[in-house]
């Protein structure tokens, strides 16, 4: 039995078999507090709305089908029910499993990214020297532009670290981009510099 087979059969949450950013995020969501399923959606777009576009809300809904199924998620007891708002629908939150798999998902991320970042060096290093420099040029590009955007909304929110003027979310996720990207910048100063010598070098001859 292999082990993934044996994580399955003894009942814990096999975090690789989730494949659905969007279940993740759904998880992460009601891993913070218990939700009623119309507030996931709501709180889903609040959150990750121009990370996660969603193509309809069914994914939500087939999302918490998925983790409650895994046994991630589970129904709150006597809050169903109608209400003079309307019918309640159901509440949902996480069970310890799914606060579990929730942690280590999340510890897991920096591998994938650094097999990812591994993956794209590998299919630059493949190309000529000159045309690896022109993929450079456009990504240096990108990755100034960006930089001037994030700078842009850093000074138009102006709220120092620890602010609770600015969620904790924007502050983590300004902070690493802006880390990110002078370390990209860095990285293409040097990946320019090793393919400019690489196309300098004068060609094989027979």
């Amino acid at each position: 039995m292999s082990g993934q087979d044996a994580t399955q059969a003894a009942g814990k949450p096999d975090p690789v078999s989730l494949g659905s950013p969007v279940g993740w995020s759904v998880l992460g969501l009601l891993h913070r507090e218990p939700l009623w399923g119309h507030e996931v959606v709501a709180r889903f777009e609040e959150m990750y709305g121009d990370i996660l576009p969603l193509e309809s809300s069914g994914e939500i809904h087939e999302a918490l089908d998925s983790l409650r199924s895994r046994a991630l998620i589970e129904e709150m007891d006597g809050v169903e029910g109608a209400t003079r708002h309307g019918p309640a629908g159901t509440r949902y939150r996480t069970t310890s499993q799914g606060s579990t798999a929730y942690r280590q998902w999340l510890s897991s991320r920096p591998r994938e990214e650094a097999q990812r970042s591994r993956l794209i060096m590998v299919q630059l290093a493949m190309l000529p020297a000159h045309a690896a420099l022109e993929v450079i040029d456009r990504y240096e590009k990108v990755c100034l532009e960006r930089a001037g955007e994030a700078s842009l909304a850093r000074q138009r929110d102006g709220a120092p670290s620890g602010s609770s003027s600015t969620s904790l979310e924007s502050r983590l996720a300004s902070e690493e981009e802006r880390l990110a990207l002078d370390a990209r910048l860095s990285w293409i100063e040097f990946a320019r510099r090793e393919f400019a010598a690489l196309a300098s070098q004068p060609p094989d001859s027979d």
